[in-house]
């Protein structure tokens, strides 16, 4: 909340049903909503899409909505990631079991700490662009 009442807050907006539920929730507080989705160079794209697709429905039902997409496709292609490369798999199964825990959780953090610190920094930009 800035000095003037103004509630603002800046969302990393996946497309996914926390981060949209989240949005929504936000706007219906009041909130001004600046979004940042990340293409990282990610098999899975339909996130991306369902981002795109609901920040348009939210705009056309009355909502002001920043919402810009960041492409990460470059830096992240130095990383090997079986959520980025073609030639590793993604493992099947829930999250617990065993032939998944190590491999989705260490890649995905090390990428989240990345898009955290990205968004940290794009926040004040934003901030002092208001």
């Amino acid at each position: 909340m800035d000095g003037g009442g103004l509630m603002r807050a800046i969302l990393s907006l996946s497309g996914g049903m926390d981060s949209t539920s989240l949005l929504i929730n936000l706007l219906s507080n009041g909130y001004e909503v600046s979004c940042i989705s990340f293409d990282y160079g990610q098999k899975h794209k339909l996130e991306l899409i369902k981002a795109k697709n609901n920040i348009m429905f939210l705009r056309e039902n009355g909502h002001k909505i920043d919402h810009k997409i960041i492409d990460l496709t470059s830096a992240m292609n130095l990383l090997s990631s079986a959520l980025t490369d073609p030639k590793i798999n993604i493992p099947e199964g829930h999250y617990e079991e065993d032939q998944m825990k190590g491999i989705l959780n260490s890649e995905q953090q090390s990428e989240d700490i990345a898009l955290i610190k990205i968004t940290n920094e794009d926040k004040k930009t934003i901030s002092q662009s208001k």
